[in-house]
């Protein structure tokens, strides 16, 4: 009997139009991805900006359409290298950033206490100058 192998389906096999789906790319390109209004689109459109997103996005440009001059290329693949290396998207992606959002809570008034602070000053000084 020969033993025959099934291609992996990966996600991006399972759809039509890869580049139009947001989990088909990695974490630090999804926060990147911004497309809401794709079911309003034809057919075509969907296949021009599949190309589009892929190459721009997912920096795949071999044998893509939209992306045919070297330079065009070149830039796709710079920024794919930027993203790649831009530490503030990686620890996002990774989960190890710190939230930085301010809990009620957690909220220290400063304002009050400075004013706290300038009251008790001044009743001091005034305490010391009527002795």
């Amino acid at each position: 009997m020969e033993d025959k192998k099934k291609k992996k389906r990966t996600k991006r096999s399972k759809h039509k139009y890869p580049g139009l789906v947001k989990g088909c790319y990695s974490k630090i390109k999804q926060e990147f991805f911004d497309i809401d209004y794709v079911n309003e689109l034809t057919e075509d459109e969907k296949k021009w900006l599949n190309d589009f997103m892929n190459g721009d996005l997912g920096a795949n440009t071999k044998d893509n359409p939209v992306f045919e001059e070297y330079k065009e290329k070149q830039k796709c693949w710079k920024k794919n290298n930027d993203r790649n290396n831009d530490v503030y998207s990686i620890m996002r992606a990774t989960g190890r950033l710190a939230d930085a959002t301010i809990r009620s809570d957690s909220f220290v008034d400063y304002e009050d206490d400075l004013i706290d602070y300038i009251d008790e000053g001044l009743a001091i000084s005034k305490l010391t100058e009527e002795s």
